[in-house]
């Protein structure tokens, strides 16, 4: 039985218990750098949300972001409800503790004892800031540790003078069938057949043996490049060719075909349009599809503003499908019937099912192939 007495001793440790022992963890996307909000949606007040079933706070400290497990190892409150101190620390709402983005407990009001706060741990989460968007590393990491740097992202989301209007919108569906869609470009005729696959669908009808075809070009990472097109079997005509890409671990970039040139930083190019899109773990069975399209013209006119805010129709075509998907979470490619126009999300489901699902399964002392099926 615990001494809870005035005179009792309890280790700092004891308080922050909840975070120092390894128990908050990612259970679906472990170990990755992921975009979690716009920066645009960080003002100077902390925000709360949630990342794969765990609960986060950001917040601004100068020009940094910083990032916490959003929860006091004190009394387990939020730390997104108190404040941003002068100095960039948050302070807890309950008791007024104080956390750097380092975890370490900074002060504890009528507590004496200049050591005993610094003992006490936050989870402490890293957060970058890159293309308008923020990013956050999906481990608790220790005081002094360092995350490992960002992936690579396009250049048309890190390169000044890109343009488009990013949106999201939150579905009731696990972020790996979010994605898997995402990348499958045989559904484009017959579920976006009033918007982005008019044009093909017109050509299917007009191809008296259509065949899709792809040509999928995959690196050591999982990460992938496509070129597809509508081919007509018996004449050899083609049309409607397109690109995609894989981003691991949770996005793809889609080119829009146009036509013509633009000026941009000062030289003649051709247009380009991309869709970044990338769908990431909110709360458990529910996930963020963040849509970042990306222009390098048109970026003061207000018809290609509306253009970008079009994309919310083409992204609730997909979403009746995504949402009705069993089971949710993308299984191994086995169980599924695949087709060759299927290359690109038999691609991602390897690459899910070895990145995250086969390791998780092995660690809790399962059989892999047996547990699944």
């Amino acid at each position: 039985m615990n001494d809870l007495s005035p005179d009792s001793e309890l280790k700092p440790s004891q308080h922050a218990e909840p975070v120092t022992r390894g128990r908050v963890t990612f259970p679906s996307i472990p170990d990755h750098w992921v975009p979690v909000a716009f920066s645009r949606d960080l003002t100077k007040k902390p925000r709360g949300i949630y990342v794969d079933d765990v609960p986060v706070v950001l917040w601004r400290a100068g020009a940094e972001v910083k990032a916490l497990v959003d929860q006091c190892p004190h009394r387990s409150v939020k730390l997104s409800v108190g404040k941003v101190t002068e100095d960039g620390n948050i302070q807890c709402a309950f008791h007024a503790w104080r956390f750097g983005g380092d975890g370490i407990c900074k002060a504890i009001p009528l507590v004496t004892g200049s050591e005993r706060p610094n003992k006490v741990r936050a989870g402490r989460l890293a957060a970058q800031e890159v293309g308008g968007l923020i990013w956050l590393f999906t481990r608790v990491l220790n005081a002094d540790e360092a995350p490992p740097p960002m992936q690579d992202l396009p250049i048309s989301m890190t390169e000044a003078g890109w343009s488009g209007d990013m949106i999201v919108r939150e579905w009731q569906a696990h972020w790996s069938r979010a994605i898997q869609t995402m990348l499958d470009v045989a559904h484009i005729p017959f579920v976006h057949a009033k918007t982005i696959g008019a044009g093909l669908g017109r050509n299917i009808g007009k191809v008296s043996e259509a065949e899709l075809k792809l040509d999928l070009r995959q690196h050591d990472d999982g990460s992938y490049e496509m070129d597809w097109g509508l081919e007509d079997t018996k004449s050899d005509g083609k049309s409607d060719m397109g690109w995609l890409a894989f981003l691991p671990p949770n996005g793809m970039s889609l080119k829009v075909p146009m036509k013509g040139t633009t000026k941009f930083n000062g030289q003649k190019v051709p247009k380009e349009w991309y869709l970044h899109i990338f769908c990431t773990p909110t709360k458990a069975g529910r996930s963020n599809q963040i849509i970042v399209p990306r222009r390098n013209f048109g970026g003061r006119n207000p018809i290609w503003r509306a253009a970008d805010a079009l994309n919310i129709i083409v992204l609730n075509e997909d979403k009746r499908n995504v949402e009705t998907a069993w089971p949710s979470r993308v299984p191994r490619p086995a169980p599924e019937i695949s087709m060759p126009t299927d290359a690109s999300t038999i691609a991602f489901q390897r690459y899910h099912w070895n990145t995250f699902v086969k390791p998780a399964l092995s660690s809790d002392g399962q059989d892999a192939e047996e547990a699944v099926g």
